[in-house]
C-alpha cells in the first residue's frame, strides 16, 4: 500500500477534488433555476439541462461518462493479467462512437421535431405500442442498474485500498454514494455535467503522464528483454478462442448507444455542433486513456516483478507506489492517478442515477398521474434516485457475488435494443417497417437466450466447447426471431393490398388517430397528442432528414468500417512461437515491432485506421441541420415537419399536453402557404398569428426565436428579413 507520506498527498487531493465538485453543483443549481425561470418546465430544465449545452460541456460529459472507474483501474489490471490483448478495448470504444454517431443525428432531428425528452420517447413515439415501449425501457434499465451496482463495488474497493481501510468498510462507499444524490439533486444533469467535465480532466492528466513518468524511470516496450520477461506467453499470438472473443466483444458494444445515459446527452446537447464535438472526444479518448492504461500494464509487469511483488491483488495500485517511490514529480501523478480512480468511478456512478431516474420517473410514474405538473414528477424522480441509491447500496455490499454474474451479461441485455433502434430509424417503408410486437418478442427472446447462455453454459467450464459472447448470440436469435414472427405476421395476417404507409398531413393542430400497425388492442396505443399531429411514419423520419449528410446511410461507409473492425481482430496462427518445455523460453524469437509482437502493433494500425475513417465521417456531419430557404419559398414544407426552437422545447405542464407553441407556429405555416397556393392544409382555427412572414423565417429556429425577441419590443413587427 502507500506509504504514509504518499497518504498525506491523497488528504490533500482527494478533498480539494471534493470541493472542485460541490463548485460545480452549486453553480449548476443557479443555472438550473434559471432555466426554470425562463419558462423551461422542470423536467426538461432538472433531466436535460435545458437542452442547451455547449460543444465542450458536451464532450466532456460524454468523455467521463463512458471512460469510467474501469478505464482507470480495470484496463492496467487487465493488462497487467492478459497482456496485449487488452487492445480490445480500443476497437471496441471506436465501435459504441460509431453507433453513437450514426444513430444520434436522427435521434436528435426527431427530439427537435417530435419534442422527445426521456430516452424511450422515440420508440413510443414511432411505433406507439406500449408493449414494445415497456420492453424498451426494461431492457434500458436493467443493464443500467447492474452497471450502477457495479460502480458500488469499485468505490468501495477502489477507496478502501487508497486509504488502507479495512476491506469490508462501508462507510466510506455510502458516504460517496449520497454525496453523489445530493450533486444529483441540487443541480440535475447540469451538475453531473460539470462534475463529469471536472473529472474528465483529472482522468486525462494522470493518463497522459503516467507513461511520461513510467518511460523515463523504468522504461518502455522497447525496453522489455524477452528472454527476462516474466510473462513470455504475451508475445505469443493469441488462441482462436481469445480471438474469436475480441471480435465479439467489439460487436457487443455497439449498442451502447441506447443505454439511457448516452441517449441523455443526444438531447441535452443545444446543437449538432456539440454533439460532433462530444463524438471526436468519445474517438480520441481510447489513445488519450486505454493506451497508457494497456502501456502502464505491459511494463508493469516487469516493473513489479523487479520489485519483488508479481502478484499483487490490485497491480494498478501496486505499480503507482512503485512510481511514487521516486518522489517529486512522478509522487504528484501518482496522487492524481489515484484520485482520477475515484472521480472515473464517480463519473459514471452519478450519470447513471439522474438517468434510471429519468426512466422510471418519466415512464412509470408520470403515465400514472398524466395531470402532475413537471415539479412534482421531477420530485418523485429525486425521490427515485434516493431508492436507486440505496437498493444499488445493498446490493453492491451484500449481494456482491450475484451481482458480479450479472454484470457479465450487462451490455448483451442492452445490445438487444439494437434491432428496436436500427429498425426505427432506417425503415424505408411498411415493407421494412417491423411489427412492434415482433421486435418486442425479439429483444426478450434475446435477452432471455443471453442469461441462458451465460449461466447454463458459459459459467459451467466443464460444458464450454466453443466460446460463445452471449450478447451477439442473443442478438443473432433475436434477429432471426423478428424475422420469423414477420414472415408469419404478413403471411397470414397482412391486409389484402396493403401499400406503403403515406406520411399524413391532416388538419394542423388536430391529433390523428392512425394506427400503423393494425389488429391491436387499444392498452397497447399509449397517448401521443405530446409529440405532434401525425404519426412518425418510416418515410416521415427519413422525410426530417432529408438533405443532412449521414454516414450510416451510405452502404460503402459500412462496409469499410467493418473491414476495418474485421482486420483488427489478429487473425494468426494460434499460440506462435511456441515456448519451451520450461514454459520460459521461445523456441525461436517472436516477431517484435517497437517492443510489442507484431499482432498487437497491427490492433493499434488499424484501429487507428477506424479512428481517422470516424473522425471523417463525424466532420462531414453538418454543424446545424439545414434549412433550404429557396424550396421552402417555392414549393412549401410539411408543417409537421418544422422543428421546435429551443424556447419552444419542454414546456409541459401536464403529461400528454399538446404544445401550442409549435401547434400555433405550424399553423401560421399552413397559413402562409396556404395564401400563396402552396398548399391545401388547412389551418388551424384555433390560431391567430400573422400568415404573411417570410416563409423560411418562420421555419428556421434561430429566426423564430429573433422574431419573439423583436415582437416583445414591438409588437407591429411582422416580418425578420433573410439577412437577420
Amino acid at each position: 500500500m502507500a506509504e504514509e507520506t504518499d497518504l498525506t498527498g491523497l488528504y490533500v487531493a482527494v478533498p480539494i477534488y471534493f470541493a472542485a465538485m460541490a463548485c460545480a453543483a452549486i453553480w449548476a443549481h443557479s443555472r438550473t433555476n434559471a432555466l426554470e425561470a425562463s419558462g423551461k418546465d422542470k423536467l426538461t430544465a432538472h433531466y436535460l439541462g435545458g437542452r442547451a449545452f455547449g460543444p465542450l460541456l458536451t464532450a466532456g460529459t460524454m468523455f467521463a461518462s463512458l471512460f469510467s472507474g474501469y478505464t482507470v483501474v480495470g484496463i492496467p489490471n487487465e493488462a497487467y493479467r492478459t497482456g496485449w490483448l487488452a487492445l480490445r478495448w480500443i476497437p471496441s470504444v471506436l465501435i459504441i462512437t460509431f453507433g453513437y454517431m450514426g444513430t444520434g443525428p436522427r435521434l436528435r432531428k426527431a427530439g427537435l421535431v417530435r419534442n422527445h425528452q426521456s430516452p424511450a420517447d422515440f420508440m413510443t413515439d414511432r411505433y406507439c405500442s406500449q408493449i414494445l415501449r415497456y420492453t424498451v425501457v426494461f431492457l434500458m434499465l436493467f443493464p443500467s442498474i447492474i452497471y450502477l451496482v457495479a460502480q458500488v463495488t469499485a468505490i468501495k474497493s477502489t477507496f478502501n485500498s487508497i486509504f488502507r481501510l479495512d476491506v469490508d468498510a462501508a462507510w466510506p462507499v455510502i458516504l460517496i454514494m449520497f454525496i453523489i444524490l445530493i450533486f444529483e439533486w441540487v443541480g440535475g444533469l447540469t451538475s453531473v455535467a460539470l462534475t463529469d467535465g471536472v473529472q474528465g480532466i483529472i482522468m486525462t492528466v494522470a493518463f497522459m503522464a503516467i507513461p511520461i513518468v513510467i518511460k523515463r524511470q523504468f522504461g518502455g516496450w522497447n525496453s522489455l528483454d524477452l528472454n527476462e520477461y516474466p510473462k513470455p506467453s504475451f508475445y505469443q499470438n493469441p488462441s482462436g478462442d481469445s480471438q474469436w472473443l475480441l471480435w465479439n466483444f467489439s460487436v457487443v458494444n455497439f449498442g451502447f448507444f441506447s443505454l439511457p445515459h448516452l441517449l441523455q446527452r443526444t438531447y441535452s446537447s443545444g446543437s449538432m455542433k456539440a454533439l460532433k464535438g462530444g463524438y471526436m472526444a468519445l474517438l480520441i479518448g481510447p489513445w488519450l486513456m486505454m493506451l497508457p492504461g494497456i502501456f502502464m500494464g505491459t511494463v508493469g509487469v516487469q516493473i513489479l516483478a523487479d520489485a519483488g511483488n508479481p502478484n499483487p491483488p490490485n497491480p494498478f495500485a501496486a505499480i503507482l507506489e512503485e512510481m511514487m517511490k521516486f518522489g517529486g514529480f512522478p509522487q504528484a501523478v501518482g496522487i492524481i492517478a489515484f484520485t482520477s480512480s475515484l472521480a472515473g468511478i464517480m463519473s459514471t456512478a452519478d450519470s447513471l442515477i439522474i438517468a434510471v431516474s429519468q426512466v422510471i420517473s418519466s415512464e412509470l410514474v408520470y403515465p400514472c398521474r398524466p395531470n402532475a405538473t413537471p415539479t412534482f414528477v421531477t420530485l418523485v424522480g429525486k425521490a427515485t434516485s434516493l431508492v436507486t441509491v440505496c437498493v444499488a447500496l445493498l446490493i453492491g455490499l451484500f449481494a456482491n457475488q450475484g451481482i458480479s454474474q450479472l454484470g457479465a451479461i450487462q451490455f448483451a441485455v442492452s445490445l438487444q435494443t439494437v434491432p428496436m433502434f436500427l429498425v426505427g430509424l432506417f425503415a424505408t417503408n411498411d415493407r421494412t417497417d417491423c411489427h412492434p410486437w415482433s421486435l418486442a418478442a425479439g429483444g426478450l427472446i434475446g435477452a432471455a437466450s443471453s442469461f441462458i447462455l451465460h449461466f447454463a453454459y458459459m459459467n459451467v467450464p466443464e460444458r464450454v466447447t466453443f466460446p460463445l459472447d452471449t450478447g451477439v448470440t442473443g442478438l443473432v436469435i433475436n434477429i432471426f426471431c423478428v424475422a420469423v414472427s414477420e414472415a408469419m405476421r404478413r403471411k397470414l395476417f397482412a391486409v389484402k393490398g396493403e401499400q406503403s404507409i403515406k406520411p399524413l398531413l391532416g388538419e394542423v393542430g388536430e391529433v390523428l388517430e392512425a394506427d400503423l400497425y393494425h389488429n391491436r388492442p387499444t392498452w397497447d396505443k399509449p397517448h401521443i397528442n405530446r409529440f405532434g399531429a401525425v404519426p412518425l411514419t418510416p418515410r416521415f423520419m427519413w422525410s426530417i432528414m432529408d438533405g443532412v449528410y449521414e454516414p450510416m446511410t451510405k452502404p460503402w461507409y459500412n462496409f469499410a468500417v467493418f473491414i476495418l473492425v474485421l482486420v483488427i481482430t489478429p487473425l494468426v496462427p494460434e499460440k506462435l512461437p511456441p515456448l519451451d518445455e520450461s514454459g520460459l523460453f521461445f523456441v525461436y524469437a517472436p516477431a517484435v515491432v517497437r517492443g510489442m509482437p507484431w499482432w498487437a502493433f497491427k490492433i493499434i494500425i488499424f484501429s487507428l485506421l477506424l479512428t481517422i475513417t470516424l473522425l471523417g465521417a463525424v466532420a462531414s456531419i453538418p454543424n446545424e441541420f439545414p434549412i433550404d430557404r429557396k424550396k421552402i419559398e417555392m414549393e412549401g414544407i410539411d408543417p409537421n415537419m418544422v422543428p421546435l426552437t429551443n424556447e419552444e422545447l419542454g414546456r409541459r405542464s401536464s403529461y400528454d399536453e399538446v404544445n401550442l407553441g409549435i401547434r400555433n407556429r405550424r399553423s401560421s405555416i399552413a397559413n402562409n402557404m396556404r395564401s400563396r397556393g402552396l398548399s391545401l392544409v388547412k389551418p388551424d382555427p384555433y390560431a391567430d398569428l400573422p400568415a404573411k412572414r417570410n416563409l423560411s423565417n418562420m421555419v428556421s429556429s434561430d429566426l423564430v426565436e429573433k422574431l419573439a425577441n423583436l415582437e416583445k419590443m414591438d409588437p407591429d413587427i411582422e416580418e425578420v428579413s433573410e439577412e437577420s
